[in-house]
């Protein structure tokens, strides 16, 4: 989980990343995102929500706290990548856990 946790620090900073709810509903509805992240302890209305949003994008959970640690905003439940190479790196660190 470390190396998910940095490379959504540098995906932050690096502004592929979007963060909270409306941000990452307003990217998924412009079919901009490769890769939705969901907090574990995110409600069932959010998850539920993100997951009919996606459709066919990539939906990760990560365990509670991680994301908002990993990209310094507190209360952050969900958030989406932009397509690229850190999206694309963060895909395989969870495909390898499979």
């Amino acid at each position: 989980m470390a190396d998910a946790a940095g490379l959504l620090g540098l995906s932050m900073r690096a502004g592929q990343l979007v963060s909270g709810m409306f941000a990452v509903e307003k990217l998924l509805k412009a079919r901009g995102a490769a890769l939705v992240v969901l907090d574990i302890a995110a409600s069932e209305n959010t998850q539920a929500r993100v997951r009919s949003l996606a459709e066919n994008i990539p939906v990760t959970v990560m365990p509670e706290g991680l994301l908002e640690q990993a990209i310094g905003v507190e209360g952050r439940k969900v958030a989406a990548l932009r397509p690229g190479h850190l999206a694309q790196r963060l895909m395989d660190i969870e495909d390898a856990k499979m």
